[in-house]
């Protein structure tokens, strides 16, 4: 990229000297893998433990970018999948493993490998996922494994409705195979399914988008054989021409095409069970100038990241009309607008991204497309003859397929108990530090992750989505310390308290510790539902007169707002207050706990004009279990 580049429009005049190769680790198994990762204390969007067991696919779908740059296809070995996956899991916390790749499928020995992670994984309640699945894969025995635990979801991608579009595009899938998949997948009780069509591509016809109809309909009727409401989530995309493939000449269909289209397709598949995502096509026309587009596109984004574009992938804060007058400058500058980006190029001109080569000839390419208008099929060299793309050198750089054998799952594995021997636990925490400005999402999440960690065989609960026999008290105030914080949890057999509150402990982080821990034969009653009344107490060097705190308690009837998910509402909450006292410098606030919840701390404070909060202390210092122990206290309080 250090180069000055020669434009003319939207060509290079020409290449530079050097040209930029890519990188490639010929073989997965020569480098090491991040099994002892960092656990973050929220949680995160893919919470889950992934293992990397293919890089590259070979299927050659002439839309895919990821398909091309990404050859040869080179697979991980079972026997190092099967450790990375039983040594991440001992050591994230996580109950779920996901196994990542362009065509997960496509891995050698897959069924033989989920098949031997269950023997473990099952009665840990850990279950195995996979990010999309080709239709030619979905067999019995694989579906049958991922669906041992909890099932995840199960991603279809058909991308056209007709088998004239599947050809062209090089997906190598009939309907009848993409049938077979949906029925596999709900005899084996899976109830939503995601599908995913693509519009606009090079030559579509009506009939096209009919077939997509068909196909959804048929899909439809195959399900419902199983399950009379299935759920089935349709996404349906333009097409955006990528770089580096063969179809990184044509245009973006126009958007009145795609508004008609997409208009006629919401409306054949009006049915109950079908799920259409929303498209915005003013985001898609961003996506193709950006996968198309040169250097100069970045004085584009400056231009728009200064009249106010920011996060624009939230739907929300995405504002079209900024670009337009982002492209407006940039036209006058460059003399040619946005919708040049979007159109069609020229095969005998210089792309701008061809000074970077992913190994791929552009012949190889070029001839691609000319399949793609032919409608013949090129066939994955994994497993047949090779394509002649350019990449392989066929001594270091190659197609590396595992052999799928010799697994041996022997050794260095804690094995599940014989038998079960339920025991329940309650656990009492403190929560300092840093930790007091976690929400109580968090902190299930925090102690959910140090008891997968501690090695203790939690119990899982919940026939479909199995998760950990867990409860927890009230939720703390963000900001909030406390020493009376309770977690409750089953285990699979008994072990002493003393064990179970050191092995958990290890895997906490500073700010939360283990008070004690209680064990019981059977199941504790729900801390929340003992819970009667709290106690805060707070440290200020400005705390209110006592005529303010006996004025706040001579009130009938105090209101606050409240937000809530269906809007702000009025609350009383006199009747959550017990009493507020001061005490040797401290102010003491009493708190009730009824079936409509309590009062917020926070809410207390600014009824006494306690808003400056920057110099004061709240501690959560007692719970208590009747309200009897609440009176007697106060009656002794000074």
């Amino acid at each position: 990229s250090l180069f000055k580049p020669d434009y003319d429009g939207l060509y290079l005049k020409s290449l530079p000297n050097k040209i930029v190769h890519r990188a490639i680790i010929n073989n997965l198994d020569s480098v090491s893998y991040p099994v002892s990762q960092i656990m973050p204390l929220v949680q995160t969007v893919q919470d889950r433990f992934v293992v990397e067991i293919q890089r590259g696919c070979n299927h050659g779908c002439r839309f895919c970018y990821a398909g091309y740059i990404y050859r040869p296809v080179r697979q991980r070995d079972i026997q190092g999948v099967y450790d990375i996956a039983i040594n991440g899991i001992n050591r994230s916390g996580f109950y779920e493993v996901s196994f990542l790749s362009l065509s997960a499928g496509d891995y050698r020995g897959l069924d033989e490998l989920f098949s031997r992670l269950n023997e473990i994984f099952v009665s840990r309640g850990i279950s195995l996922s996979i990010p999309s699945l080709r239709v030619d894969s979905a067999g019995p025995a694989l579906l049958r494994e991922l669906s041992r635990v909890k099932k995840t979801g199960i991603t279809i991608a058909p991308e056209a409705g007709s088998e004239r579009m599947r050809r062209k595009i090089n997906k190598d899938i009939t309907e009848q195979d993409v049938l077979k998949a949906v029925e596999v997948a709900f005899s084996y009780g899976w109830e939503l399914i995601k599908l995913y069509f693509m519009i606009g591509l090079p030559e579509e016809t009506e009939a096209d988008i009919e077939a997509i109809v068909s196909l959804s309909y048929k899909i439809l009727d195959t399900a419902k054989r199983y399950n009379k409401r299935p759920d089935i989530n349709i996404t349906i995309s333009p097409f955006v021409p990528k770089a580096h493939t063969p179809l990184q000449w044509d245009r973006l269909e126009d958007r009145e095409v795609l508004i008609t289209r997409l208009n006629y397709l919401r409306r054949k598949l009006s049915h109950p069970a079908f799920n259409i995502k929303k498209i915005n096509l003013h985001l898609t026309e961003i996506e193709a100038l950006l996968s198309r587009g040169d250097r100069r596109v970045a004085d584009l984004l400056i231009e728009a990241n200064s009249l106010g574009a920011y996060l624009d992938a939230w739907t929300d804060n995405f504002d079209f009309s900024v670009y337009q007058r982002a492209g407006e400058v940039f036209k006058e500058r460059y003399g040619f607008g946005i919708d040049e980006y979007l159109k069609t190029r020229d095969k005998k001109r210089i792309l701008p991204w061809e000074f970077i080569s992913t190994g791929i000839s552009k012949e190889f390419l070029i001839r691609e497309r000319e399949n793609y208008s032919k409608g013949i099929w090129t066939e994955d060299c994994s497993i047949s003859t090779c394509s002649m793309c350019g990449v392989c050198d066929f001594e270091e750089v190659k197609n590396r397929i595992n052999d799928g054998r010799g697994l041996n799952t022997a050794g260095g594995v804690k094995r599940p108990s014989v038998t079960e021997s339920i025991s329940y636990y309650r656990m009492r925490y403190a929560r300092e530090g840093d930790m007091i400005y976690a929400s109580h999402l968090d902190i299930i999440n925090i102690l959910t992750k140090a008891l997968m960690m501690s090695r203790l065989e939690p119990v899982f609960k919940g026939k479909f989505n199995p998760r950990p026999d867990i409860s927890l008290g009230h939720a703390l105030p963000i900001g909030v310390y406390s020493t009376t914080e309770y977690f409750d949890f089953a285990l699979k057999r008994e072990y002493a308290s003393y064990d179970v509150k050191s092995a958990i402990q290890r895997f906490l982080p500073a700010g939360l510790r283990v008070m004690e821990v209680i064990a019981s034969k059977s199941r504790f009653e729900s801390i929340c539902k003992m819970t009667k009344g709290v106690r805060y107490d707070v440290y200020s060097e400005r705390l209110p007169d006592i005529s303010v705190i006996q004025n706040l308690l001579s009130q009938e009837s105090i209101r606050v707002k409240r937000e809530k998910t269906d809007g702000v509402k009025e609350v009383d909450i006199r009747r959550f207050i017990k009493d507020i006292k001061l005490s040797s410098g401290v102010l003491r606030v009493y708190l009730l706990y009824e079936n409509e919840g309590t009062g917020n701390i926070y809410e207390i404070l600014d009824l006494l004009s306690m808003n400056n909060r920057t110099d004061m202390i709240i501690k959560k210092d007692r719970l208590y279990f009747t309200e009897e122990e609440m009176d007697y206290e106060i009656s002794n309080t000074d």
